[in-house]
């Protein structure tokens, strides 16, 4: 393995990656790294025999595991799930065994909160480890960190930066709303919740709750369930499924839409934001942590893959 030429990918694309996208590393950071680029490899590399092809990664979940540059870390592409007997549940009690991580990255909690934020972390010691089990991958995640004594943090960006680029990519705040509803349902119903007899009360503490204290947007904003249908109607041609019994001749929020779709230029615009922010943190964890733990649904990892290659070479992919 060539640990030289990979470590100085990694350093300055995270340079690089800082001064032309992110700005947000300080002269202090860049000196960081400066110095550490220049330092040589020390951990050695691994082995391909048990590795699958990293160019086809396999159906989700799979980990893939990295080592250069003197970093190890280690990406669970998950299959969004609340089984604890899943596969993905396993692979991340897997890692936290093989890597003894040092920090772990997890979704769905906004990067500001910082190291172990206090509403998650006294949220997950208050809880029953039942309870915890079946809240999904990134709460059980965040749970091993507290038992191991290490911190968990997000990667997710600012609400209000993902409304300003949107806004700026002319995407209404009724778009940004609407698609934030129906990127909601699939969790909820992970969740076991009864959609479609409880989508009021659902949308109403979705409403006070992630839009007006995650994106920062009021009232006027927000939409009732009729508004909700009206504009996917508006904007997909189709009805939308608020329960999967609702039954064919319409749309859920999983469907495949067309490539060039408004729902799919939506998706990647708010995409490129997430993406930003969970690289900008990787980079971040990387530049204080020698041993990472990532655990992110699949489809992020695809996109992440190359930044990943890039910073510390190819890796042993595994089911």
């Amino acid at each position: 393995m060539e640990c030289g030429c990979l470590q100085r990918r990694f350093y300055v694309r995270s340079i690089v990656m800082a001064h032309s996208h992110l700005h947000v590393f300080s002269a202090r950071h860049g000196a960081a790294l400066i110095a550490v680029w220049l330092a040589s490899c020390s951990t050695p590399a691994i082995g391909p025999s048990k590795c699958l092809d990293s160019q086809s990664p396999p159906p989700f979940p799979f980990v893939a595991r990295y080592d250069g540059g003197g970093k190890r870390l280690s990406y669970v592409a998950a299959f969004h799930t609340i089984d604890p007997a899943s596969r993905t549940y396993r692979l991340v009690e897997e890692e936290f065994r093989s890597l003894g991580p040092q920090i772990v990255i997890v979704e769905g909690l906004q990067r500001k909160r910082g190291h172990s934020p206090a509403y998650w972390a006294d949220d997950i010691r208050s809880l029953p480890e039942k309870n915890i089990l079946v809240r999904g991958e990134p709460f059980y995640s965040a749970s091993l960190a507290l038992k191991s004594g290490i911190p968990f943090v997000g990667a997710e960006p600012e609400g209000s930066d993902v409304v300003r680029s949107l806004l700026s990519e002319r995407f209404s705040t009724e778009d940004i709303v609407g698609f934030l509803i129906a990127r909601q349902i699939p969790q909820w119903e992970r969740e076991k919740k009864d959609v479609e007899a409880s989508f009021d009360l659902l949308l109403s503490t979705f409403n006070k709750t992630v839009l007006k204290v995650e994106f920062g947007l009021g009232e006027d904003g927000w939409l009732t369930r009729k508004q909700f249908l009206a504009w996917y109607r508006k904007r997909t041609g189709v009805e939308f499924c608020v329960s999967r019994r609702d039954g064919s001749g319409c749309s859920t929020y999983s469907s495949n839409h067309a490539e060039d779709s408004f729902m799919t230029r939506l998706a990647r615009a708010m995409g490129r934001v997430r993406e930003r922010s969970i690289q900008q943190t990787i980079a971040e964890s990387l530049e204080v942590k020698r041993r990472v733990l990532v655990v992110y649904g699949g489809n992020h990892y695809l996109e992440e893959r190359a930044f990943l290659a890039e910073q510390l070479g190819k890796p042993c992919m595994e089911r």
